[in-house]
């Protein structure tokens, strides 16, 4: 393949409806990553600090709470995913994200009953946070415009109203469609989480996390958050274990690999502060300063953008700095 075919293939990835929807997605998901995150903090500081104990019944109440936050995290995936990806292709946000929860929720094997009593099941329903959004979005566009066009019937009722009286039939068909190819879906993805699931038997807990670090810094290339993508997917208990003598394999990471954030900004950031006043990276990178401080680097990552920028795609193959 010529360099030429493979410039183009590239920009239309990049410049894809599809990932920039997925970007946009990870993007609005910034508050919650980093209250999240500033959440944790405090309450570390307060057990440091003694101000709370385990014992107290505040710490269990804010732990409860945070576990159920996370547990929530596939569905803020899927809801935004599906808003942003039916907005793009030019149909209602609303409907998608609501369309992608209830697949979600029914096909992604999240909402599991047991005894007559429904339970969450965040590990099992992770993966398809991403998957399924994207699917129920492409089908209700495709059912769409398949539906025929009867907009002379509804000429005395208002556009909102119409809009989502003919999307009915192509939003149950969507919804129903599932049930005919997510056995494959299921059956293709065991196998291929076979393949890529980190070997804990077989591998170092060294080995385990620089695969973990070359999958993740993969996808924040893409401009998706990489490291909350792979806890979706994969079981990353293994950090908890020791890679050099008593010390867990997430502590060396976050400390010696992660120096400065993801990437390690810290150092993209006092780059920046060289650059002319009132530039857009300099500013970015005076916003970023206090969160960055914390190894909370989504404000940089997604402002400048680090990932590749579709603009910058022909200036990247013809060899000029972007």
């Amino acid at each position: 393949m010529s360099l030429l075919k493979i410039k183009r293939s590239l920009t239309a990835i990049l410049h894809s409806r599809l990932l920039l929807s997925l970007r946009e997605a990870f993007i609005a998901l910034i508050p919650y990553f980093v209250s999240s995150a500033i959440a944790i903090l405090l309450l570390n500081s307060a057990l440091k600090l003694e101000i709370v104990t385990p014992t107290d019944k505040a710490y269990s109440l804010i732990i409860s709470s945070a576990s159920l936050v996370l547990s929530l995290f596939p569905v803020f995936v899927s809801v935004l995913i599906g808003f942003f990806i039916s907005k793009n292709l030019g149909q209602s946000g609303v409907v998608g994200a609501m369309l992608a929860l209830l697949c979600f929720l029914l096909h992604g094997q999240y909402v599991l009953l047991d005894d007559g009593s429904f339970e969450l099941n965040p590990s099992g329903g992770t993966p398809y946070a991403i998957i399924i959004p994207c699917l129920s979005s492409l089908i209700l566009k495709f059912f769409v415009n398949l539906h025929p066009n009867l907009d002379k019937y509804f000429h005395h009722v208002s556009r909102f109203l119409s809009e989502k009286l003919l999307v009915i039939l192509p939003f149950t068909l969507t919804f129903f469609s599932f049930y005919t190819f997510m056995p494959i879906i299921n059956a293709v993805g065991e196998l291929f989480a076979t393949w890529i699931t980190p070997d804990v038997g077989q591998s170092t807990i060294a080995e385990l996390t620089f695969e973990r670090m070359l999958f993740t810094h993969g996808l924040w290339f893409l401009g998706i958050h990489g490291d909350n993508t792979f806890n979706m997917v994969f079981d990353a208990n293994y950090l908890l274990q020791p890679i050099i003598g008593d010390l867990p394999a997430k502590t060396f990471y976050d400390t010696f690999v992660l120096i400065g954030g993801t990437g390690c900004f810290a150092g993209l950031i006092i780059a920046a502060l060289f650059l002319k006043s009132g530039s857009h990276e300099k500013n970015i990178a005076k916003l970023s300063i206090p969160f960055t401080a914390f190894n909370f680097c989504e404000i940089i990552l997604f402002a400048l953008p680090i990932f590749f920028k579709p603009d910058h795609v022909n200036s990247i193959f013809a060899g000029t700095d972007c």
